[in-house]
């Protein structure tokens, strides 16, 4: 899709204190993450010693749906803005995110976020056979978790049964929590389920530290859904968090799936060989 010279993001920073610096991940999982891909110019640039604001013009979207006008982008990173000068006037490639518990946008926290495609023309074309080989490898997965026995499949079918059963359910989640990640091909397979739970409180055993420091040994959430339920799981289990853990929009159900199908397939290739 392409939206010529008409949309325009407006990039924000905001001083966090003990924000980390940029992550490197795999250009894969920055693909699958990323809510939105497109490129674009900085058409202005205005900085104070209190704010910084880059005008970006998009020219192309690659991923995701076209954003409105005068959009408001966030980002955090320093470094970040000098990437953005980098790109006034020059050709530049932009991956975003979308906050699972508002309609913030911000600029996926990646050292290559924002990259001057002028200069990185075999990074763009990457980028583009991500997106299509994600496509590709997500459907191949789905097929052999439909046509092949899984490890502990038989324990997440019992599971989904227990969670309806009020006098099953808390203790369906105890025990599930004490399997490894070898059970995620079998979540995966099962996840992509809109029934609405009927005990929907969930306590995890892992550690939440609030913001003054303190720490919870049990760490509470509030799923809606059993797609929200298995998406939490899935993310204690592998490490790789939730964006379900307190429900979410039907946008982000969508990708999630999608980006526990690409996970496996990285993560154990045999799935989508």
């Amino acid at each position: 899709m392409t939206n010529l010279l008409l949309t325009t993001l407006v990039f924000t920073f905001f001083i966090i204190p003990n924000i980390e610096q940029p992550i490197d991940v795999p250009l894969w999982k920055a693909v699958v993450r990323a809510n939105v891909i497109t490129i674009g110019k900085v058409t202005g640039l205005s900085e104070t010693d209190n704010s910084f604001t880059a005008d970006f013009q998009i020219i192309s979207t690659l991923k995701g749906s076209i954003l409105k006008t005068d959009q408001e982008v966030t980002f955090y990173t320093e470094k970040h803005k000098s990437l953005f000068k980098n790109c006034l006037k020059q050709d530049c490639i932009v991956f975003l995110g979308k906050s699972p518990d508002s309609d913030e946008i911000s600029l996926f926290n990646w050292s290559k976020a924002i990259t001057d495609i002028s200069k990185e023309t075999a990074f763009t074309r990457m980028v583009k056979q991500e997106i299509l080989q994600q496509v590709t490898d997500v459907k191949k997965v789905h097929d052999y978790l439909n046509q092949n026995p899984l490890n502990e499949e038989l324990t997440v079918k019992q599971f989904l049964v227990d969670i309806f059963d009020k006098e099953k359910v808390y203790k369906a989640y105890d025990q599930l929590q004490t399997l490894d990640v070898s059970v995620a091909p079998a979540l995966i397979k099962y996840m992509d389920d809109r029934r609405v739970l009927p005990y929907p409180g969930l306590g995890l055993n892992s550690p939440h530290v609030f913001e003054d420091g303190s720490v919870e040994d049990i760490t509470h959430y509030s799923p809606d859904l059993v797609i929200d339920l298995l998406d939490t799981m899935l993310g204690e289990i592998t490490g790789e968090g939730s964006e379900l853990y307190n429900g979410g929009t039907e946008e982000i159900r969508k990708e999630r799936v999608f980006f526990w199908h690409v996970w496996l397939c990285h993560k154990q290739p045999v799935f989508c060989e």
